[in-house]
């Protein structure tokens, strides 16, 4: 049997051949690289976004937390003195308390814009609380023996509802920004 005579244009498309899938190979291997270093180029992208996301919420959660702990706090204050008497002082700090509501009203706006229902449910409910704690400060009338035990154990009521709302503004924080983390 002869053996096929190996000419010099066999050799040469041989090698063509080699040349091109190797050329083919690299083409596929770029590409799969390049299509990988995108895909992770886009998820650390997103954790990114994940990231500031959670940010821009606990910034939002702390400032508003922050502000209505200063207002429970002055509105405490204020409704033991207003069972002693309500003099001018006392009208000053109800005046500064409004100041505080207003704030922690608009704190609460920023809150229902970043946050979710159940914080701006929460948020709603903490604030209305507060509100009519204030309200109920300056309608107390310690002058009249009648009203004053009526007064006392509204304010009380008022103070309880705040308390458990602050503790469900709180805990549904938490909750969202734990669930943020995942």
């Amino acid at each position: 049997m002869r053996k096929p005579a190996l000419n010099r244009h066999t050799a040469d498309m041989d090698a063509g051949g080699v040349a091109l899938v190797g050329a083919i190979a690299g083409v596929v291997g770029a590409a799969v690289g390049a299509g990988g270093a995108v895909t992770a180029a886009r998820a650390a992208g997103r954790q990114q976004g994940l990231q500031w996301r959670r940010q821009i919420r606990r910034d939002a959660y702390v400032a508003y937390l922050g502000g209505v702990h200063d207002l429970y706090r002055r509105l405490d204050v204020l409704a033991k003195k207003a069972r002693t008497a309500a003099d001018q002082e006392f009208w000053e700090e109800v005046s500064q308390a409004r100041t505080l509501v207003s704030e922690c009203e608009k704190l609460r706006l920023v809150v229902a814009l970043e946050g979710t229902g159940d914080v701006n449910e929460s948020a709603l409910e903490l604030w209305c609380a507060l509100s009519e704690w204030f309200k109920e400060i300056r309608r107390a009338d310690y002058g009249d023996p009648s009203i004053a035990a009526n007064s006392d154990g509204v304010l009380r009521g008022c103070r309880r509802a705040a308390t458990s709302a602050l503790e469900d503004v709180h805990s549904q924080c938490r909750q969202v920004l734990d669930a943020d983390m995942r």
